[in-house]
C-alpha cells in the first residue's frame, strides 16, 4: 500500500516550495516508484534513505497519488506503517525518558 501524510510547511528549506508532505510504501520500493511514474515524478526526487526511503509530494501531488490510490495518513500512522524500524526506536527513547 502506498501512504501519503499531511502537507506541512518547512519554512527554512531551500527549495522553491515550502509545503510537501512524504509518499511512502509498506511493500516494495518498485511498488512506490510505479505510483510515483504515473504521477510523473523522476526517480531522482527518490529519497533513498535506508531508514525511511520515500518521495517528498507537494500539496497537488499528493492530492494525484490519492486519486491514483494512495492512503491519507497522518504523519505518525506512515511511521508507524512504513517505517516500523524507525516507530520502534522513537517508542524506545520516548520509553527511556519516562
Amino acid at each position: 500500500m502506498i501512504y501519503v501524510d499531511g502537507v506541512r510547511h518547512y519554512p527554512k528549506c531551500k527549495l522553491s516550495f515550502k509545503y510537501w508532505s512524504h509518499m511512502a510504501t509498506d511493500s516494495t520500493l518498485e511498488e512506490l516508484h510505479t505510483i510515483a511514474s504515473k504521477m510523473g515524478l523522476p526517480r531522482q526526487c527518490f529519497h533513498n534513505v535506508s531508514s525511511h526511503p520515500h518521495y517528498d509530494v507537494t500539496p497537488l501531488q499528493r492530492a494525484r497519488a490519492i486519486q491514483l490510490g494512495a492512503k491519507a495518513v497522518h504523519s505518525r500512522e506512515l511511521i508507524k506503517m512504513c517505517w516500523p524500524a524507525r516507530h520502534d526506536s522513537k517508542n524506545e527513547s520516548r520509553s527511556n525518558a519516562a
